[in-house]
Formats: C-alpha cells, structure tokens, sequence
C-alpha cells in the first residue's frame, strides 16, 4: 500500500511539473503570435511608405500616418489566455495562465528599420509573467547605433519623431 501511495504521489508532481510547462510554453507561445502578427503589420506599412524613400517611414510617422491599428491594417489574433486593446503605436494586453499573470502596455517603435518594444507593467503582473514577457519582448541589439529620443515612435539617422503623440503634450496657452 505504501507503495502505490508513493507511486501515486510521484506521478502526481509529474502531472504537475509537466502542465507547468505547458503554461509556460502556451503562454510564450500566444505572446509570440502577438509580436509576430504586430510585427508583420508594422514591416508591411514600413515597406509602403519606403517605396522609393529610405526615409519615407520616418516622414509618415511625424505627420502622424500609421499610428493606430487601422492604418496598419493589423487585426489581432485570435488568443485564449489573453485580452488585447489598442493604443496608440502598440497594445495593452491583459491575461493570465495559472503562474502567470500579464497586465501590460507594449509601445512599438523603429529605430530606422529596426522594431523596438518598451513595455509598461501595469497592477496585477507577477514575475513569472514579466519574464515571458521581456524574453518575447526583447530589442534585438539594433544595427543603427543613432540615439533616439525616450517616448519617440520612429528614429531615422538620428532625428525622433513623436507623430500622433507630439500632438498630445503640446498645451494650450492661457
């Protein structure tokens, strides 16, 4: 009896090392698809706007083109664990999968060609999830050494421009 007891409570933390894992994963996984379908959007408008002006990009941005889902005709996937809403140059995502909790703001930006993603943790994020995160999240080390202004959406050679947000900061005088 001793035996199947311990049999049993073996077979139990392997059930559960195992489905751990597979949170994990699916929860990596449905970041990814995220990231990738963003992305792909982001590299579809870049392409238009470039068409014969390796600064096109950058000049569409600063009139504040291609700030919202619409313009870069991105439709969200379809995803289980996680709610998706739009703001401005990103997406808020909210979701959990047992040991991980995610409640964040992503705000995508180029830096010349290359896509870069600053994430706001919001209440309710754990460690667990802020490490998924920052792993699917992460900046590839960029080729274009320029510096680029904290908050811009797009960098080009050197300049920032803040496109739709620059509108937002600007105050009115009395």
């Amino acid at each position: 009896m001793k035996h199947l007891v311990l049999i049993s409570a073996v077979m139990a933390l392997a059930i559960n090392a195992f489905s751990a894992d597979d949170n994990e994963k699916e929860f990596k996984e449905q970041l990814a698809s995220l990231r990738d379908s963003y992305a792909s959007s982001i590299n579809m408008a870049m392409e238009d706007a470039m068409e014969g002006d390796p600064a096109g990009w950058f000049k569409a941005r600063n009139e504040g083109l291609d700030a919202d889902w619409d313009d870069l005709e991105f439709e969200p996937p379809t995803l289980s664990l996680f709610s998706i809403e739009e703001i401005p140059y990103g997406f808020k995502i909210s979701g959990s999968n047992h040991d991980f909790q995610l409640n964040a703001e992503v705000f995508v930006w180029t830096r010349n060609t290359d896509i870069q993603y600053t994430i706001t943790y919001l209440d309710g994020t754990n460690e667990a999830a802020k490490a998924i995160a920052k792993e699917v999240f992460q900046n590839e080390r960029s080729d274009y050494p320029s510096k680029c202004a904290k908050g811009a959406v797009t960098c080009y050679n050197g300049k920032s421009t803040f496109g739709e947000l620059k509108k937002k900061g600007k105050k009115k005088k009395k």
